[in-house]
């Protein structure tokens, strides 16, 4: 249910306004901000207990999720003391993301396709890094 939710948000998102440069910039151009928030917050809470009881190492699972809860609870990136939080947040994410697919050996074809089209795009590179990891635990717990 958190693949569709964050599928379709970002699947509307693309087709009124194209690739981001990160998931976290569609916060700036929706023009309901509560929608990013409530979107990765939905994210988080409908993840957590599919990817906790889908493999070992749930520490890792618990961590990313809380780290998108906190993505979401401070989406104003560019604010010089919320960016601090924010930016944190998702790489606490990203790395418990990583660290739990190489511990429970999940495959990560979908993340080296997407890391391929972060070299190709480097302008949007956090957009494929977050793309490829988000896809990479999902093709893993189905």
């Amino acid at each position: 249910m958190a693949a569709v939710v964050l599928s379709c948000y970002l699947a509307v998102y693309v087709f009124h306004y194209g690739l981001p440069e990160s998931i976290s910039e569609t916060y700036y151009h929706i023009g309901k901000r509560w929608v990013f928030c409530s979107v990765l917050a939905a994210v988080a809470v409908l993840l957590l207990v599919p990817w906790i009881e889908g493999g070992r190492h749930e520490w890792c699972a618990f961590l990313s999720c809380a780290a998108v809860l906190f993505v979401s609870a401070s989406p104003q990136f560019r604010d010089e003391y919320v960016g601090k939080i924010h930016y944190g947040a998702a790489a606490v994410m990203g790395i418990c993301s990583l660290a739990w697919l190489i511990l429970n050996g999940a495959p990560l074809y979908l993340l080296f396709l997407c890391i391929g089209a972060a070299l190709a795009d480097r302008k949007r590179w956090v957009w494929w890094l977050e793309v490829g990891l988000f896809s990479s635990v999902v093709n893993a717990l189905v």
